[in-house]
């Protein structure tokens, strides 16, 4: 086997543990920029979950292309993590006795044949080990009731299925947020983000539970709930009915349409010369009659022979799906002033992310939204970012063959492999020459580094205390290989350190030394702290250590911006009294940006 290496790091840059014992962790990570979605999975705006989620399923009958499955939020994340419902194990076929009556006895002979089991040796041994409560023997046969039969197959276990391909595939609605049009995406990942405090968001019919950092979809563009206004803002929401139903004028004044419709067929068929009046094909006995005013702009012409016309089949469906209305009865958007916001207690929330260029799907009817500093390809000079690309090009660790689903398949042969990667590099460094020629004409770096992304390194800065679900996920045997690689990493770089305790008015501040922290004094060092976030270093983009001054003024050029970049503020934080609250996303901390919003919240 080749082996391919993978240039990823993991630096616990601080380590930290309160009084009440909940620890936090700040790591610097380094790894493909295309594992980068995989590891922005996980966010921190979360929804309740009893929110509806709506379905397009294809419906299986003639007249309706969709069906729709409606799941709640809760629902659909166990699914995606554990699998489909509990069932029967692999054990004995996967079938039960649950249809065995509790007080009449069975023989192992007839337990056998309910299982479809080869024999009944296995049986007779847990009667006689007395396994089987009851057993007894009868004409020299093992027999017990059938409530021992079954409790003794309940406790062989249960299992749940993988559904995640199924789940992943399934036509999420969402808005576009171009057109308002109602269009699908899919899901591509689900985190259970714990315990909230949680706010309901009510709009007409409408309303959604979520935490207050949650986006909401506006008038004015996505806002988070905590600052929604009542009488102010409106969310964007379904419009139902904005199509015209058919079956609103299949009887108009008491006359049949249909019936009007068979008994002119004869009389259109010979005007026509039995050919269709639009395409000039053979009309067939199953061509269909074509009002041209349609019926629902002008009654009187329903029954006017001149209004009609015979079509073929195909023919009607291409009329009718440029007339937009006799296309069943589709949904749009529209906005709804918001009636109420009021606290909704500490209830368990989950985040789902969506594929597609809008991160946006409707959760009881509402449009609803999908934190970490990581290094931008905006901000590094050209040069630079060409030289990654040709020496230190980012490359995949496993080149599995195509199958469908999610997961490669086995590794492609060893020429097959070798040629596959020599055509990546071969692709990275051909991509460097239009992108140097931009830069010698004087393009911004933010346009023109965008191109060498696929090949690069990303520098992220990642701030929890919560890592167990990612871990879960990212460690599983069906993760992408890359992001399974850098979480067993993580994974291992946690278990190794040890936690520094942080007392109450103290902070867990990453990128500051004992040095700084002698020398500086609390506030300077948060400042300090966050301006290193940023940059995802000590040093700036220019490789030098960057001064106080220079830090403080990337700090005050943050968190004073319109609006302000808050993201570099999420990693310093203080111990709450409290351990078992999350402060934005963090448990029993206090982060600077929680200190920040709460003093700006009070003036």
């Amino acid at each position: 086997m080749i082996a391919i290496k993978m240039t990823t790091e993991v630096k616990i840059i601080a380590d930290s543990i309160s009084p009440t014992g909940v620890r936090i962790t700040t790591m610097q990570l380094k790894y493909p920029r295309f594992i980068h979605s995989e590891l922005m999975t996980h966010r921190t705006f979360c929804i309740s979950g009893g929110a509806i989620l709506e379905f397009d399923l294809p419906s299986g009958s003639p007249g309706s292309r969709f069906k729709v499955h409606r799941m709640t939020v809760e629902s659909f994340v166990d699914k995606w993590i554990n699998g489909a419902a509990s069932g029967p194990s692999s054990k004995h076929n996967g079938l039960t006795l649950n249809d065995l009556e509790d007080s009449v006895f069975y023989s192992a002979e007839e337990i056998r044949i309910h299982l479809c089991m080869v024999n009944r040796h296995n049986l007779n041994f847990l009667c006689r080990e007395g396994v089987i409560e009851g057993a007894f023997k009868k004409e020299g046969s093992w027999t017990a009731p059938g409530k021992a039969w079954k409790t003794w197959r309940e406790s062989t276990g249960t299992r749940r299925f993988n559904i995640r391909a199924r789940l992943s595939s399934m036509k999420l609605r969402q808005v576009n947020e171009s057109t308002w049009a109602i269009q699908h995406t899919t899901i591509n990942d689900c985190v259970i983000s714990g315990y909230k405090d949680v706010f309901s968001v009510s709009a007409g019919d409408t309303s959604v539970i979520a935490s207050e950092n949650h986006m909401i979809l506006t008038d004015s563009g996505w806002k988070p709930i905590k600052e929604l206004e009542v009488g102010v803002d409106s969310v964007c929401v379904y419009k139902r009915g904005t199509g015209v139903s058919p079956s609103r004028f299949i009887k108009i004044d008491g006359r049949w349409t249909a019936s009007w419709n068979r008994q002119v067929r004869q009389d259109v068929y010979n005007k026509q010369g039995g050919v269709c009046a639009l395409s000039g094909q053979p009309l067939n006995s199953n061509f269909h009659i074509h009002h041209l005013v349609p019926r629902h702009m002008d009654q009187t012409k329903a029954f006017d022979i001149t209004n009609v016309i015979g079509i073929t089949p195909d023919e009607h469906i291409k009329v009718h799906k440029k007339q937009g209305w006799q296309v069943g009865v589709p949904l749009g958007s529209t906005f709804v002033p918001i009636d109420k916001i009021e606290y909704a207690g500490v209830k368990m929330t989950y985040d789902i992310s969506v594929t597609g260029e809008f991160q946006n799907f409707f959760a009881n009817g509402m449009v609803v939204h999908n934190s970490r500093n990581a290094s931008s390809s905006r901000a590094i000079p050209v040069n630079r970012m060409l030289k990654y690309v040709w020496n230190d090009p980012a490359i995949p660790i496993y080149w599995g063959s195509n199958k469908p689903g999610m997961q490669a398949g086995t590794e492609l042969p060893t020429f097959r492999r070798l040629l596959a990667i020599g055509l990546w590099k071969l692709s990275g460094k051909a991509v460097c020459i239009p992108v140097w020629c931009m830069a010698k004409l004087g393009l911004h770096k933010q346009v023109s580094n965008r191109l060498l992304e696929p090949w690069l390194h990303i520098y992220v800065v990642v701030t929890s205390t919560e890592w167990d679900n990612f871990f879960n996920l990212r460690c599983h045997k069906d993760a992408q290989p890359e992001i399974r690689q850098l979480a067993f990493k993580m994974k291992s770089m946690l278990t190794l350190s040890r936690p520094r305790y942080i007392d109450y008015g103290e902070w867990h501040l990453p990128y500051v030394n004992c040095l700084d922290r002698r020398n500086y004094s609390i506030e300077d060092t948060i400042k300090m702290s966050a301006a290193r976030c940023c940059r995802v270093s000590y040093v700036n983009h220019e490789g030098k250590r960057a001064s106080l001054k220079e830090d403080i003024d990337r700090y005050n050029s943050l968190v004073e911006a319109d609006p302000p970049h808050m993201s570099p503020v999420e990693h310093q934080a203080t111990p709450a009294i409290s351990g078992e609250f999350f402060f934005f996303n963090l448990k029993g901390w206090k982060s600077q940006r929680w200190v920040l919003e709460s003093q700006k919240a009070k003036e």
